[in-house]
């Protein structure tokens, strides 16, 4: 897994949310993407994301990928959620 994958996955999960009607998760992912000056911040926005929103997500994106998403993100940051 790469930051490369993860921000791919973030980017086909906003157009899932949009076609879904999650305007709101695809806002927040969008504002993840872009906030702060460096990966760790970014990386660290989307956490927040993921655990917020990972209800939702999970109806709407491939359930295998996103748990490959959240093994990734808790080496930067330890257990998401289970």
């Amino acid at each position: 897994m790469t930051t490369g994958e993860l921000y791919e996955f973030v980017e086909v999960a906003i157009e899932r949310c949009r076609e879904h009607g999650y305007a709101d998760i695809a806002k927040e992912l969008d504002d993840a993407m872009h906030v702060g000056t460096s990966g760790l911040e970014t990386i660290g926005a989307i956490k927040n994301v993921l655990i917020v929103q990972a209800a939702r997500l999970k109806k709407i994106v491939d359930k295998a990928k996103m748990a490959k998403i959240v093994k990734f993100v808790e080496t930067f940051f330890g257990t998401l959620y289970r």
